[in-house]
């Protein structure tokens, strides 16, 4: 039996607590009821990216001001004003993670955050789900077209970023032609539709011109007035292109990344991005196959009328 006097009973410390928050895994932090930060964890330095010292009796609006208005704030000030555990899971666009947050009241009229970066969980979850819907929709006969939007909406939903996809398919005939957009203006995609691979047009024809990826941080800033013009009249301010190739080498098309605000992927979303391009080539590949099998005249067999 423990005793009173027993140490063991006694509450742990402040720099006990303080010892263990430096340790674990997850980022922690703390605000007083005016939302202003009274600690920051080691963990937390790191996916911030800043010192803690910096942060130390700061608002936490005005340190991060990009998450007012967003389901973040939200569910925070849910949580201050009724005093309830919350939990809250979304992108973080401004760090570059996607946050899984626990939230907390304190004693003290303050909260207390557990946060962790699940962006790597998210996008195998995503590619997971992605697969087996490809697979229903293979055996379901599912068009091409519907394939490649699959694709495209999958890559948009792994985006931290607010992200539009497109896909171009390069025809006979050398020309890029519109695949799938499905969060892209028609006024682009008519607008992209029918462009040859070129090394000094617009970055996707570029990029299919030089099979390599074409990463534009600030459109406001490219050399291009019709694709300048064009990624701006339809509030797009970046883009990122990976070439669609054959595994003989040949290009079967493009896949683009486009950005509202001036940034770049994430080396997963970059890595993204590439898979899904791969599995565009074989969709791309395989329905020219079917569509050159069913032109060819059936073979002689050696079994027919006389």
């Amino acid at each position: 039996m423990v005793g009173a006097t027993d140490p063991c009973a006694a509450p742990p410390t402040p720099r006990a607590v303080a010892k263990v928050l430096e340790l674990i895994g997850e980022g922690f932090v703390s605000v007083d009821s005016r939302w202003r930060f009274t600690y920051i964890n080691a963990q937390a330095e790191r996916i911030y990216k800043r010192q803690r010292e910096r942060l130390l009796g700061k608002d936490i609006w005005e340190v991060f001001p990009t998450v007012v208005g967003t389901v973040i704030e939200r569910e925070y000030r849910r949580v201050m004003a009724e005093r309830v555990e919350g939990q809250v899971d979304a992108p973080f666009p401004r760090l570059n993670v996607w946050m899984e947050v626990k939230i907390y009241p304190l004693d003290d009229g303050g909260l207390a955050f557990y946060f962790t970066d699940i962006a790597q969980r998210r996008c195998a979850e995503k590619h997971l789900a992605c697969q087996k819907k490809l697979q229903e929709m293979i055996f379901a006969g599912a068009n091409f077209a519907s394939l490649l939007t699959v694709l495209a909406q999958t890559m948009e939903s792994i985006s931290i970023q607010p992200t539009q996809v497109s896909i171009l398919v390069m025809d006979a005939a050398g020309w890029l032609r519109h695949g799938a957009a499905p969060r892209l203006p028609e006024s682009f995609n008519d607008a992209v539709d029918v462009l040859p691979a070129a090394g000094d047009a617009v970055p996707w024809a570029v990029a299919a011109h030089t099979k390599r990826v074409v990463s534009v941080e600030n459109i406001p800033e490219h050399p291009q007035p019709a694709f300048r013009a064009l990624a701006l009249s339809c509030g797009l301010r970046a883009s990122w292109t990976t070439p669609i190739v054959a595994p003989l080498g040949g290009v079967l098309g493009t896949l683009s990344l486009f950005y509202r605000d001036c940034a770049r992927p994430s080396q997963m979303e970059e890595e993204s991005a590439t898979i899904f391009a791969s599995l565009a080539g074989l969709f791309i590949s395989h329905t020219r196959m079917m569509e050159a099998a069913s032109q060819r005249p059936p073979p002689r067999g050696l079994l027919r009328k006389a």
